[in-house]
């Protein structure tokens, strides 16, 4: 009886093994279904194609300083030894891409920001998972959409970049964007006061001052939502600028005073950003 008892456990046993090994060998042989694109997030190198992906989404913070001081608009900040308040600070980020550690444009965006100091982020939309070496953009719009406006701002639905602004970001004397705008008022003789008499003003734009900007980044983009921190300077506007002039630019014609004045403010602008530490 005893021995009926243990064959039969051994059996129970061997067959319960056996069900087992046939479930390994099951699932061996038909691997779950999952996402197999390498670009994705919740990729899967041993699952069969079918499977829904989640790709990193990226989204760009542009932090306004003034030098080591965070930028506050309508803040009086001391500048070449001069107390400058700026009330308006944008600009516009267009042909924006990331390229990795051996030079490839693993990312490219359709799209063009307009960058406000009243305003920090930014979303771009998915992205390739991968990692970002260097962020590179222009400051400007692209020249199909700026030579003539293909379309004026009052085509563009409200709220979109291009759209109408206030304070305006284009001309309707020339028919272009206005690429960076800053407004404000310097203390030039030190009494306390801004007077209309102390206007500063950098209104950069025609296709000649599109300026390209690069920033090293070093981000892995491997997460399902992504942002990459970006301090922008714009004490650095007004490197190599005598403050005790009036500085006033409307991007002057070739050759003028303001000409110039307005390609320093350019390559100065190149400058303002560097990956917040």
């Amino acid at each position: 009886m005893i021995l009926k008892s243990k064959s039969l456990m051994i059996a129970l046993m061997a067959a319960i093994a056996l069900m087992f090994t046939a479930c390994d060998n099951d699932d061996e042989g038909n691997p779950e279904i999952g996402c197999t694109d390498p670009n994705a997030v919740n990729y899967n190198a041993n699952a069969e194609p079918g499977g829904d992906c989640t790709y990193p989404s990226l989204r760009l913070h542009f932090h306004g300083k003034m030098g080591s001081e965070d930028f506050e608009s309508g803040k009086a900040f001391a500048v070449n030894g001069k107390n400058v308040k700026i009330t308006t600070m944008n600009f516009y980020a267009s042909n924006i891409r990331l390229m990795d550690d051996a030079g490839n444009m693993t990312n490219m965006f359709d799209t063009t920001l307009l960058v406000k100091s009243s305003q920090m982020m930014y979303d771009l939309g998915q992205i390739n998972k991968g990692h970002g070496h260097m962020l590179m953009f222009d400051i400007g719009v692209s020249e199909d959409l700026n030579g003539g406006m293909a379309k004026p701002p009052a085509d563009y639905p409200t709220g979109h970049p291009l759209g109408l602004q206030a304070p305006s970001m284009a001309w309707s004397w020339m028919m272009g964007y206005i690429f960076l705008r800053m407004d404000g008022q310097t203390d030039l003789n030190g009494d306390g006061t801004y007077e209309d008499a102390e206007l500063t003003q950098f209104h950069l734009g025609t296709n000649a001052l599109k300026t390209p900007v690069t920033v090293m980044v070093h981000s892995d983009l491997d997460q399902e939502n992504n942002v990459i921190n970006i301090d922008v300077d714009y004490m650095k506007l007004f490197e190599g600028l005598d403050l005790e002039a009036r500085l006033i630019t409307h991007t002057g014609g070739a050759g003028s005073d303001a000409r110039t004045m307005a390609e320093q403010v350019a390559s100065n602008a190149a400058t303002m950003f560097s990956k917040q530490k």
